[in-house]
């Protein structure tokens, strides 16, 4: 008998103690819990953004560039070297920066994600983008303005040389360049008047064109 009494002692003081540290201890332990989080948070830095469709060249000296990161994000841009500007990204991540004014020639482009507690990310991937605008030249060397073109295939053998590398139509007919810029494209002609029309357009989306008008007689 007196052994049970002191197993129900023993419980009845086990428990007591339990119901007064108990709330001491979840207090303690639920500090901790919160602290880790804390410094989990503090210590953890976003992710780098992403540019999305990016070109390589452009004529336009102001450009506007798209990308995505984590949502909530101030997004620092750095033109040539220092930040330029900066945006915070929407709900979804995405971000937008306009009107970037670009040098003409060769820019580079990075940015960083930084979050509200001023941990910022690695780098982006840097960017190169050239700004262009100016127009490729293009010269005719054959056939000569004005002349005369004789033969009996009734075709014309086109060629020339651009100051650049660009996309090349002949009277709308797409032309073959080749690496020293040198094009040529051969015409199928009726006897009589012809303007022949040399379009060039490069790779920031520059064009130029050229003419000149010759006669073809179909003969030796």
């Amino acid at each position: 008998m007196k052994t049970i009494m002191g197993i129900v002692l023993f419980l009845i003081v086990v428990l007591g103690t339990l119901l007064f540290f108990a709330p001491k201890l979840g207090a303690f332990f639920g500090l901790l819990s919160f602290r880790r989080d804390e410094v989990t948070t503090l210590e953890v830095a976003p992710i780098a953004p992403v540019f999305s469709n990016v070109p390589g060249s452009t004529n336009n000296e102001n450009l506007t560039i798209n990308g995505f990161s984590e949502p909530g994000m101030t997004i620092k841009l750095f033109l040539n070297g220092p930040e330029s500007q900066s945006t915070v990204t929407d709900n979804e991540g995405f971000f937008t920066f306009a009107d970037i004014k670009l040098i003409n020639g060769t820019n580079t482009i990075f940015s960083k994600a930084v979050n509200e507690t001023g941990k910022e990310s690695e780098n982006s991937q840097i960017v190169t983008i050239v700004y262009d605008n100016t127009a490729p030249e293009i010269t005719i060397e054959s056939p000569k303005d004005g002349a005369v073109v004789k033969n009996l295939d009734k075709r014309i053998l086109v060629k020339g040389k651009l100051s650049e590398k660009a996309t090349v139509k002949v009277n709308n007919s797409l032309a073959v360049l080749t690496p020293d810029n040198n094009f040529e494209i051969v015409l199928g002609v009726e006897s009589g008047k012809l303007e022949i029309k040399v379009e060039a357009t490069d790779e920031a989306g520059n064009k130029k064109e050229e003419k000149i008008n010759i006669t073809y007689v179909k003969g030796s």
